[in-house]
This record gives structure tokens, C-alpha cells and sequence, in this order.
């Protein structure tokens, strides 16, 4: 099911407050956008190891732009909080 369509699922289970089956939606929502992060994140990390081969200068600008603002985002102070 497109996560769209989970998330709208989430939501009418939590409206007529069938919280348990809502509880697992999100919880499988969750576990598909971590899935996805993590999947970029290893796509990103490969490309940045891969920089040096780089010989245009755009893209070797915009990798070094994006890790800055990924930087910022992961970073305890400022960025996503684990726990929520």
C-alpha cells in the first residue's frame, strides 16, 4: 500500500478510535520511512566516497552543500529528534 494511502488508513483508525489498529499503522509507516532514509543515506555516503573521482564542479558543490545541511539536521542541538 503507497504510504499515502497508509497515512490516510492511520488517520481514519485514530478518528474513530480504533487506536490499536492506528498504533500499527504508524509503527509501519515508521519502519518504511527509516527504511527509506537509511537507503539514501547509504546512496549519499557512497557518493561522497566516490567525490574525489568528481570532475564537475556543480556536483561536487552540491554534495558538499547537501552534507552541510545534513550535518545541521542530525545534529543533537538543532536537528530531528530521536525519541519523539
Amino acid at each position: 500500500m503507497p504510504e499515502h494511502l497508509s497515512y490516510f488508513r492511520a488517520l481514519c483508525l485514530k478518528k474513530i478510535q480504533n487506536f490499536k489498529e492506528a498504533e500499527k499503522e504508524y509503527k509501519s509507516l515508521h519502519k518504511k520511512f527509516a527504511l527509506q532514509e537509511g537507503q539514501r543515506l547509504k546512496k549519499y555516503i557512497f557518493g561522497i566516497i566516490m567525490l574525489p573521482l568528481q570532475k564537475e564542479r556543480k556536483v561536487i558543490e552540491n554534495y558538499t552543500g547537501n552534507l552541510h545541511e545534513l550535518i545541521k539536521l542530525y545534529s543533537p542541538d538543532v536537528g530531528i529528534d530521536r525519541n519523539l
